[in-house]
């Protein structure tokens, strides 16, 4: 058993190019790749408008060598539902 809580702010007493930001809180069973057992997970995070604008160490992981394409798809949006679909569908081939 488990909750999740998302939010989404905009605080207007932040600097003006502060953007909105959203927030995931999870307290349930922890992910596989942690440890057994239950704990609490926290996300902030916020909308760039291109990919050049991504934190450095999240460029530096999405265009790293060695991740071997798995994270192209994140280097642009879908054009549209379809593209969606086919996504989901390599996706599922893969696993």
């Amino acid at each position: 058993q488990g909750w999740e809580f998302y939010d989404y702010t905009v605080d207007t007493t932040y600097p003006e190019d502060q953007p909105p930001t959203a927030v995931w809180c999870r307290q349930g069973s922890n992910p596989p790749f942690v440890q057994d057992g239950s704990g609490v997970m926290k996300f902030v995070g916020h909308r760039v408008d291109c990919f050049e604008d991504l934190p450095e160490p999240i460029l530096e992981l999405l265009e790293g060598g060695g991740n071997n394409g798995e994270y192209d798809i994140f280097r642009e949006p879908p054009v549209d539902m379809e593209e969606v679909q086919m996504l989901q569908q390599k996706q599922q081939v893969k696993r």
